[in-house]
């Protein structure tokens, strides 16, 4: 392992914000969108993966709801995140509704986490041979019961997007949304 990784992966283990030289390529765009918030906000991560982004956005905003179903990046999202006081993890799907489903996921690379796992069909990257049963909490409910009146959304879940920003559009707390991050993939796993 390369110096300069060894030295990142002590920082966040630490709790310290990175140096811009030691971003990954993928999280200066996500550190120039979190200078935009402040203490009075509150970020739901919804696909926190092993947790990036919610450190990231740990470092300006109030607190960070980080929601990751997939159990072994949820361990990787634990521990990287214990010392992150405003981080509130928890292992669950965000949808429409309450309960349970069926986390598909393709098999991971040696020495990576897994990727590109989702809660619809339709996906041309993923196999649908491989799942874990996951629970489900409402994008609702987690908006009823946030305090803040400055919530942010970051949200990259694998298909799942429409049917969120849908039971978003619907629910009674559109007017606590500052703003929505939304990466959507189409069906043939191309950005759109």
């Amino acid at each position: 392992m390369k110096p300069k990784h060894v030295l990142r992966n002590a920082l966040i283990r630490l709790g310290i914000r990175l140096p811009s030289r030691f971003l990954e390529s993928d999280m200066r765009g996500m550190r120039r969108m979190a200078e935009l918030f402040g203490k009075e906000d509150c970020v739901i991560d919804l696909g926190a993966h092993v947790g990036k982004s919610a450190i990231e956005f740990s470092h300006r905003v109030g607190e960070v709801h980080a929601f990751e179903p997939n159990p072994i990046n949820f361990e990787e999202l634990k521990r990287r995140t214990r010392r992150y006081k405003n981080i509130t993890i928890f292992p669950k799907a965000v949808s429409a509704e309450n309960g349970t489903t069926r986390l598909f996921y393709e098999e991971a690379r040696p020495g990576r986490f897994y990727e590109g796992s989702t809660i619809v069909s339709g996906k041309l990257n993923v196999s649908y041979s491989h799942h874990f049963d996951v629970e489900t909490v409402s994008i609702a409910d987690i908006l009823a019961q946030l305090r803040s009146d400055s919530v942010v959304i970051k949200m990259d879940i694998e298909g799942a997007e429409y049917v969120v920003l849908d039971a978003i559009l619907e629910s009674r707390h559109l007017d606590k949304i500052k703003m929505s991050v939304v990466r959507v993939f189409g069906t043939n796993g191309s950005l759109t």
